[in-house]
């Protein structure tokens, strides 16, 4: 009989998003370093179309992980490459019904963290409808991400989790919403990025070779006037600016433009930044555990039907960073107070690491 593996990770560890490689990394590295087997479950739901265009994604990765000057840069995907070299992962599923065949394969559950519970992109496998009711399953940040859950899904939310043996999530929004509709405890903790510390993830960077001081952009979201602030603070600054976006957009005098960058290359420019200005929650995340001077943008408007503000609100008032919200350019550019920052942020981490210790070893049956 073979032997089961300690854990079933699932979280969206496939996105090409640096942010959820990263916290996909984290989470993997911390159980490992417990002690513990672990191995994502390599679950991507994807179109007919998606999985053709995944396919290939993953063969430009294989390839350039064997041959790296084989493919031109352009082929090359960084986040997959990143995945294939640090992340152990199952057989590919596609659906659902393909995920019950894990049964037998994994001595307990654990998903999360990222948005894989938000409402507006519930996919059922994500709060464990597969798993076997035999195997414990348990919940380390996941994130519903948004301020209320509609009430055509709270039955599906009540009906999988109510198997769960121990729930935590991201926000303490979300936490709410789930104590409300589940009547039982959950708790908050920190993004699985807190708990890979400072010195790690150093060591795992690759910093630029550029000796030019500069401002580190990372956007997803494409508003014009966000742009314009980062031009004049990064003036304020005799800064130049590094701005990694999806998005077209108007070239500016000293700005140099990447559309994506891989994890590592990532780290290595916050790394060797003067100031990160970010609308992205890990940019935000990753900014404070290198202790580097940064501003964090709203993405959505208080409108927006998927406003994911909250998540953000929810970090800077638990460090007590609410000043470093940026609604337009300001006065003077200030720098982040981490000796008052740190005996917070270790509070909380040390918190939530006991947590998740305490989840493995239930989990798999050490206590």
């Amino acid at each position: 009989m073979a032997v089961k593996t300690d854990v079933g990770l699932l979280t969206w560890h496939y996105q090409s998003n640096v942010g959820s490689c990263l916290q996909s990394y984290a989470l993997f590295h911390t159980i490992e370093q417990a002690g513990y087997s672990v191995r994502f479950i390599n679950y991507r739901p994807l179109s007919c179309i998606g999985l053709l265009k995944n396919h290939v994604k993953e063969i430009c990765a294989r390839a350039s992980s064997y041959f790296p000057f084989l493919l031109p840069r352009y082929f090359q995907v960084p986040a997959y490459c990143f995945q294939r070299k640090f992340l152990k992962q199952t057989v590919l599923y596609t659906t659902e019904r393909q995920l019950c065949s894990l049964k037998g394969q994994f001595k307990m559950y654990l998903c999360g963290s990222d948005q894989i519970w938000a409402p507006n992109v519930l996919d059922k496998a994500y709060l464990l409808s597969f798993a076997d009711d035999d195997t414990p399953k348990y919940s380390y940040g996941s994130s519903i991400g948004l301020p209320n859950i509609p009430e055509g899904k709270k039955s599906v939310y009540q009906h999988y989790l109510q198997r769960f043996h121990h729930i935590t999530v991201r926000e303490e929004q979300g936490a709410a919403l789930l104590r409300k509709l589940l009547n039982r405890p959950i708790e908050s903790v920190l993004d699985p990025t807190f708990l890979v510390d400072r010195m790690h993830w150093r060591e795992l960077a690759l910093l630029p070779q550029l000796n030019t001081p500069f401002l580190f952009c990372y956007l997803l979201g494409n508003n014009p006037e966000h742009y314009q602030w980062i031009n004049e603070i990064s003036q304020k600054r005799h800064l130049a600016v590094i701005c990694v976006t999806p998005h077209k957009v108007i070239h500016k005098k000293g700005w140099t433009y990447f559309s994506n960058m891989g994890p590592q290359e990532f780290l290595g420019y916050i790394l060797k930044s003067k100031l990160v200005v970010t609308d992205s929650f890990h940019g935000m995340a990753l900014s404070i555990n290198l202790q580097k001077d940064f501003y964090i943008l709203e993405r959505f408007t208080q409108e927006d039907p998927i406003n994911q503000n909250s998540r953000i609100y929810n970090l800077l008032d638990l460090l007590q960073l609410r000043d470093r919200l940026l609604t337009t350019v300001p006065l003077q550019v200030t720098s982040v107070s981490y000796e008052k920052i740190n005996p917070l942020l270790q509070e909380q981490r040390k918190r939530s690491n006991q947590i998740l210790q305490l989840m493995l070893r239930k989990g798999v049956g050490r206590e």
